[in-house]
């Protein structure tokens, strides 16, 4: 399969892993991968205490989010009485030194916040080899905004932007990771191609130790797409540009070569 997306060259130099969810629609997540780079397998079972592994399904279109550039497809969960959810791992881990990296994400919320099982909570998480403490991004179930929260209750910080149901979002994640502490910040809808905002929604987390991966997390229903992880800013929320055309999986690559030598 060949994957190009018209992406500036500057912006597309960032991405470290790329998850656009082009898969067959109808298909179930459970050991899907093929049609993104940067990860060290395919989507696999179980985040913390997750008993639901085989209710992530993909869509035939993408969720889209104005001008931001995306591929043919999204995946969505449906409200359920047990933690879902699938695990998938990066290609190189992230904090086995101080570094800096970015995570963008399109989410929908599907059901209602506040009711079901847990509140309906859903979104992702940085997944650590100790599984604990580990970062929550998404809505919680004690809340209807987007939210950033130490996994399984605690320490929420709201970015006062109400989830609405029906409405698509992009969530970018900023972590400063450090041996003492880890630092994340929350930004909801920034504007497409411009520099990093100045204000943001942080949380102060112990040290998370070695970020293997991302987790889809939840019990109610949700769509998600387009999961951009990168080095920085502008690599997470790059527009097309039109004669800039770049091989994205070449591009993925080499970031991701560059970073397992380091």
């Amino acid at each position: 399969m060949t994957l190009i997306v018209a992406i500036s060259n500057s912006s597309a130099a960032g991405i470290v892993a790329y998850e656009g969810f082009e898969y067959v629609s109808g298909s179930t997540m459970n050991g899907q991968g093929n049609s993104s780079m940067g990860w060290s397998g395919a989507w696999s079972p179980t985040p913390f205490n997750a008993t639901i592994n085989d209710d992530l399904i993909a869509a035939g279109t993408s969720l889209g989010f104005g001008s931001l550039g995306t591929l043919g497809g999204s995946v969505l969960g449906t409200s359920q009485t047990a933690i879902s959810g699938l695990v998938r791992n990066f290609a190189t881990p992230f904090g086995q030194t101080n570094e800096t990296f970015y995570m963008s994400v399109l989410l929908r919320p599907e059901s209602n916040a506040g009711t079901g099982f847990l509140g309906n909570y859903f979104g992702l998480t940085f997944e650590t080899s100790a599984n604990d403490p580990e970062l929550f991004i998404g809505r919680p179930g004690s809340a209807d905004t987007w939210s950033l929260e130490r996994r399984g209750g605690g320490l929420l910080v709201s970015s006062g932007v109400t989830a609405t149901t029906g409405r698509t979002d992009l969530l970018v994640v900023r972590a400063d990771l450090s041996a003492n502490s880890d630092v994340f910040r929350l930004y909801v809808n920034p504007q497409l191609g411009a520099a990093e905002p100045a204000q943001a929604v942080p949380l102060t987390l112990l040290n998370l130790g070695v970020i293997s991966g991302i987790g889809l997390y939840y019990t109610g229903g949700f769509a998600v797409d387009e999961i951009r992880v990168g080095t920085t800013f502008s690599s997470v929320t790059a527009v097309p540009e039109a004669g800039f055309p770049v091989l994205l999986f070449a591009t993925l690559a080499a970031a991701v070569g560059r970073r397992g030598r380091r």
